[in-house]
């Protein structure tokens, strides 16, 4: 059995997702709310094929793209 890793980035000052460098696969959570995030690249979330949870709300982004989660299999709906 995996162990999944939990992230937290509240109320920071990330405008985009590249900012965060994301390269592991065992994130099973992460959320990234209350941020200035307006854009999000289009392989932010590539690596993580374990997440269940993603939180991106009160930021400033304009669209929403289904490419973005392609790969994000085990995410709860």
């Amino acid at each position: 059995h995996k162990k999944q890793v939990s992230i937290f980035i509240p109320d920071s000052f990330l405008s985009e997702t590249t900012d965060l460098k994301i390269k592991t696969s065992k994130i099973g959570f992460l959320s990234i709310t209350t941020d200035q995030i307006t854009r999000i690249h289009q392989n932010a979330f590539k690596n993580l094929c374990n997440l269940k949870e993603l939180y991106m709300y009160k930021n400033k982004l304009t669209k929403i793209s289904s490419s973005w989660f392609a790969n994000l299999r085990n995410l709860e709906t």
